[in-house]
């Protein structure tokens, strides 16, 4: 297959992952915590099967049958709940730049003149977006997705221009 054929080919796969994400934002961030959720399984019941095929050698060490165990048991618990999944990850990306907005303005006092309002801003900035994550935290999930949709978009269309107004390769 020629490099322009695969260039068409990947831009218009990312033109329409895009178009997904943009258009339904919500049930891809479900499938895609089911998904986690199918591969937690998967590894875990894989991980227990080698680790019994273990044990019946004697080689089988307690903490990695518990480590199965609990990625098997976490993989259901992620597949039949997604939606906890995923407002769980949006609730510690909150956490996290609340915390990085207190550090950058504790980290201000530190600097000379507009270099430390500048850093005190940005971490003001960080805070209030954090705050807005923690306070609503699916939605925002959400609007997330479907702005990564329209890069993908973008993208997509700006590698199929390249490659309709390139000479062939």
């Amino acid at each position: 297959m020629s490099d322009r054929i695969s260039r068409i080919i990947g831009s218009a796969l990312l033109l329409i992952f895009g178009l997904v994400l943009l258009l339904y934002p919500g049930s891809t961030l479900l499938f895609a915590g089911r998904l986690i959720g199918f591969i937690l399984l998967v590894a875990g019941v894989a991980s227990f099967v080698s680790q019994i095929g273990n044990l019946k050698n004697g080689t089988a060490p307690a903490g990695q049958i518990v480590f199965a165990v609990a990625m098997l048991v976490l993989g259901v618990i992620i597949m039949s709940n997604a939606a906890a999944f995923t407002i769980l990850i949006q609730l510690s990306l909150g956490v996290v730049m609340i915390v990085d907005g207190i550090t950058h303005i504790t980290s201000s006092r530190f600097l000379p003149g507009p270099q430390q309002t500048v850093l005190a801003v940005m971490g003001v900035i960080s805070i209030i977006f954090g705050v807005i994550v923690v306070f609503n935290p699916f939605d925002t999930a959400k609007i997330f997705v479907s702005v990564a949709g329209a890069f993908y978009i973008y993208d997509g269309i700006v590698g199929l221009l390249e490659s309709a107004f390139s000479r062939k390769a």
